[in-house]
């Protein structure tokens, strides 16, 4: 009885590292979160999000590493390859409706849905997750609450 007990403990004690083992392996510690946009940047500027709209990003690894979000009017979805630092993401996908406000909303995700296809690298820090695209351009993402 003692043995079984100590066997089941072990698969248990297996099960827990083989998870934990996985969660370390990604390394990223931007994924299975919602991320909301604040900024971007044109030539270099911060550009503040249009008030009233809402651009997300959330990073699956489950899912054959894919992001997926709103682009502020259309919902996208797009594969990302990422390590350490270096973030690319590609084969973008979104739906194709046309939205007339706020003004300026289709031209904002435009800028937004070409930095996600040009992005490189990443530096997340304080609940804070930046992908950088074109030389001195940023996307600067908080963490959604709920």
């Amino acid at each position: 009885m003692i043995f079984r007990g100590l066997r089941s403990l072990a698969v248990v004690a297996a099960v827990l590292v083989l998870f934990a083992g996985v969660a370390c392996a990604t390394g990223l510690p931007f994924v299975d979160k919602e991320w909301v946009l604040e900024s971007y940047s044109i030539q270099g500027i911060p550009q503040p999000v249009i008030p009233g709209t809402n651009i997300t990003a959330t990073f699956d690894i489950s899912d054959d590493d894919t992001v997926n979000g709103s682009a502020g009017c259309n919902s996208y979805s797009a594969s990302f390859d990422s390590e350490p630092d270096v973030l690319a993401i590609s084969q973008i996908a979104m739906t194709e409706m046309a939205c007339l406000e706020p003004e300026g909303i289709m031209e904002q995700e435009q800028h937004y849905v070409r930095a996600l296809g040009t992005s490189g690298r990443y530096d997340y820090q304080d609940g804070q997750l930046k992908i950088f695209y074109s030389p001195g351009e940023v996307l600067i993402f908080k963490q959604a609450t709920d």
